[in-house]
């Protein structure tokens, strides 16, 4: 908006004082008028001169300031909007982009990528920030429409994802919102397996949340009996909030024959409990490959089909340390039977005694005495299965024919640390 400036008539020497106070002050106004139309008439081309770019693919992208090279799809750039057929299903309060072309001519590679106030309004969530590194995509609207699936396939050798501060909230009448500060996968790195297959040779996957309880009491009649069992313990135990944090790693590694697994994590709850896990694995790659072209099956198949593939586990440890949970169940059970805690204990270990005893008569006992232990005085409890040779898993079954044998060819063992 071009605003012209008209000249005032001149005032001569000789004119009233008065007149000449009016005048000025008829031009001071029509100055500060001139100014706020000015000031307001750029603020609101400053609004309304949005930058708009359409995708190849349809998408409309619409930023206010910033950088953006419709070329290399690079950008830097503020308060950017995503528009599908004239819906908006992204946007963010600042998006930095930088990609490379793919060498197949296809696609391009999301060398760096961060986007702040990361709003996606049909899914309802809303991400503090987002990072992606080193992902191959080829429709470049996948990017912003925070398709996880096709992100998830779209992984390369040492990608990142990054995930920050962003609210999932539970849908039923029971349970728990989670205000997520971050999940972050990585570290992610790709090899190639003999016949040409890529597979994750490391890929880690990390995260912290609050867990906050959320119920709607009108809706707890329609509960199933076990469902209500669950809600009930959830009250007793005052689960309103719970910090958690947990860390997962896994290595993959072949030497042209079999395919190895390590995989360790942890889980920690505040002031509740830590525990872990070791596992270690080996298949034969030949197996390996018949697993990958049964990917499809889900559920019980996929169960039977992992047994009958010749995989056997190396070993495999699970711990956990009191933070304050085991009192707690503790005095819930002690109130309700009306004992002392202590009694209480004592009679839970003698259950449990009694029970392992039953089931494994020759080794029940051996492995019950440092349960007993971390029930009456907490710490720490390892549960561990280490045998000379790798079991095959389909040889669990074992456990329901003769468990005392497979307790010790097995070599399971329990401990209580300090």
């Amino acid at each position: 908006m071009n605003i012209k400036r008209s000249r005032s008539s001149e005032v001569s020497p000789g004119q009233p004082k008065i007149f000449r106070r009016s005048m000025m002050k008829r031009a001071i106004m029509r100055s500060l008028v001139g100014l706020m139309i000015f000031l307001s008439s750029w603020a609101v081309s400053s609004v309304m001169a949005a930058t708009i770019v359409t995708l190849d693919n349809g998408v409309e992208v619409r930023f206010k300031d910033g950088q953006f090279d419709a070329k290399s799809f690079n950008m830097r750039v503020n308060s950017v909007e995503f528009y599908n057929d004239g819906k908006l299903f992204a946007l963010a309060d600042t998006m930095r982009l930088e990609v490379e072309p793919h060498a197949d001519g296809k696609h391009v590679i999301v060398k760096d990528s961060e986007m702040t106030g990361f709003v996606l309004p049909d899914k309802g969530l809303e991400f503090g920030k987002v990072v992606l590194r080193n992902l191959m995509i080829k429709d470049k609207g996948n990017l912003f429409a925070a398709d996880f699936d096709r992100l998830a396939d779209s992984l390369m050798d040492n990608a990142y994802i990054g995930l920050f501060d962003f609210l999932v909230r539970h849908d039923e009448a029971i349970g728990f919102d989670a205000y997520v500060h971050a999940v972050e996968i990585s570290p992610l790195r790709l090899k190639a397996l003999p016949n040409g297959d890529i597979y994750y040779s490391e890929l880690g996957l990390r995260g912290a949340m609050d867990l906050t309880r959320r119920d709607d009491n009108s809706q707890t009649k329609s509960l199933s009996q076990n469902d209500m069992i669950g809600y009930a313990a959830l009250q007793k135990l005052n689960f309103d909030k719970i910090k958690l944090a947990f860390d997962i790693q896994h290595k993959m590694s072949e030497d042209g024959v079999s395919l190895y697994l390590e995989s360790t994590g942890n889980l920690d709850i505040e002031q509740q409990f830590v525990s872990g896990f070791n596992l270690a694995m080996q298949m034969p790659l030949a197996s390996f490959y018949k697993m990958e072209n049964a990917a499809e099956l889900e559920g019980e198949e996929a169960f039977f089909a992992l047994l009958q593939s010749d995989a056997a586990l190396a070993n495999f440890s699970f711990d956990i340390r009191d933070r304050g949970l085991l009192g707690k169940v503790m005095a819930i059970i002690a109130e309700e039977r009306a004992q002392s805690v202590d009694a209480a204990r004592a009679e839970i270990s003698l259950m449990l005694d009694q029970a392992m005893r039953e089931a494994l008569p020759a080794e029940g006992a051996k492995l019950a005495m440092a349960i007993d232990h971390f029930l009456r005085q907490g710490g720490k409890l390892r549960i561990a299965m280490t045998p000379d040779e790798p079991l095959p898993l389909i040889s669990l079954g074992g456990f329901l024919i003769a468990p005392d044998l497979m307790v010790r060819t097995s070599n399971i063992t329990t401990q209580r640390l300090d």
